[in-house]
């Protein structure tokens, strides 16, 4: 293999893993989305004195009693909790899901650019390596 192909090569790798790697941040930006979705939706349909299950981390929860659906409790990032009332909570969750749903945008066009240099470079390949098959027959 020439050191050009090798080269070729070696930049097709490291993109193809970039582009796996976007593509799982893309699902976790999903996820995120998804989550914050639900909690919207929850906050519509509970009322005082509901039973819901409050997740406790790693897989567990408990049953709680909801007490005062206007008091919601929102992370806000960096480990910050602040309590907002129902509608208040659920406008930071609107703006939450634009962040969120901005950052997808903004991967998934990186995502693509990337696919489109991953096809330059099987293409450039691909032309090397008909160049190649042309000279080896030019020398039989």
């Amino acid at each position: 293999m020439s050191a050009e192909a090798q080269q070729l090569s070696e930049q097709y790798e490291e993109l193809s893993e970039e582009v796996e790697e976007l593509q799982q941040v893309v699902a976790q930006l999903e996820a995120s989305i998804q989550g914050c979705e639900e909690a919207k939706e929850t906050l519509g349909n509970v009322e005082d004195g509901d039973e819901i299950l409050v997740p406790l981390g790693g897989e567990a929860k408990i049953r709680a009693t909801v007490e005062d659906i206007d008091e919601v409790l929102v992370d806000i990032g960096s480990d910050v909790t602040v309590e907002l009332e129902r509608d208040d909570a659920v406008e930071s969750l609107d703006e939450k899901i634009d962040e969120l749903e901005e950052s997808k945008r903004e991967t998934e066009a990186e995502v693509k650019d990337k696919q489109e240099q991953i096809e330059e470079l099987a293409q450039r390949a691909q032309q090397m390596q008909m160049q190649q098959q042309q000279q080896g027959r030019g020398n039989e």
